[in-house]
């Protein structure tokens, strides 16, 4: 331990996964865009009763870590797959622990970089828009170079190869995308919101054409990304911005990965 154990009312900033007994992450907060925080209860509330991960923070210093064993048939909202006798790891480390008043001043801070951040994104988007409509432009004329095609006729092309890291399946990944029919309809995009959009890829929390590209792009990376409707949002499409059966063109660039 290197620092003070948090008391009612301060806030402790720790990181933590969740971990079934095979070894299996189901959830991990140790890398990502922010550290969560919680403000501690006290220890006759309700709150602290019902959360043994609650109990586990009041009794830690800041630098320590430590792991709870909970059985599956004590939580809610269990992965579908596990019986009553799966038994769930939780482990977790903690960072700081802050009185209210510095909580306040650090989420303050944060929320001005997200601030200055989100006015640069929401800056680039005309050019952005530009770009990706060239880039479209150019596929569909046939004059596109370079064109990478994978299987179920998914393509890509790549503008910027990047520097960084592989966007590697299993792991936490921020984006940035321009999203297109494949008329050139814009339905939706990142920039426009001043937000990165993360995901982990390999996961199915976004379409397969993702999924399966992603992976393939470095940290720094910049790409057209050329998407079948069955690797898209299929038959059904997503009404009323994207009609059934549509194809769809992406202009993403590859934030950052999350180790």
């Amino acid at each position: 331990a290197s620092g003070s154990v948090a008391v009612p009312d301060e806030y402790v900033y720790f990181l933590f996964d969740i971990k079934d007994s095979g070894g299996k992450v189901l959830q991990s907060y140790r890398n990502g865009p922010t550290t969560p925080s919680i403000k501690l209860p006290a220890k006759d509330d309700q709150a602290y009763k019902a959360n043994p991960l609650m109990a586990l923070l009041s009794r830690l210093s800041v630098g320590d870590s430590a792991s709870i064993y909970i059985p599956v048939d004590s939580l809610q909202g269990v992965p579908p797959g596990y019986g009553p006798e799966e038994i769930f790891e939780y482990n977790v480390v903690v960072e700081d622990v802050l009185s209210e008043e510095d909580h306040q001043a650090k989420q303050a801070e944060l929320q001005k970089i997200q601030q200055e951040k989100a006015i640069a994104l929401q800056a680039k988007e005309k050019d952005i828009a530009a770009f990706a409509a060239s880039s479209l432009q150019a596929y569909k004329s046939g004059k596109a170079t370079d064109i990478i095609e994978l299987e179920d006729g998914l393509k890509y092309v790549i503008h910027e190869l990047g520097d960084g890291e592989p966007a590697k399946e299993g792991k936490l990944v921020s984006m940035q995308y321009y999203g297109m029919t494949m008329d050139g309809n814009m339905f939706d995009n990142s920039f426009k919101r001043g937000t990165a959009f993360t995901f982990t890829p390999g996961r199915g929390e976004v379409i397969k054409g993702w999924d399966k590209v992603i992976p393939l792009l470095k940290v720094g990376a910049k790409a057209s990304i050329f998407i079948p409707s069955e690797l898209g949002y299929g038959a059904a499409g997503s009404p009323p911005a994207i009609p059934g059966g549509a194809d769809l063109m992406f202009y993403v660039e590859v934030e950052k990965v999350f180790n």
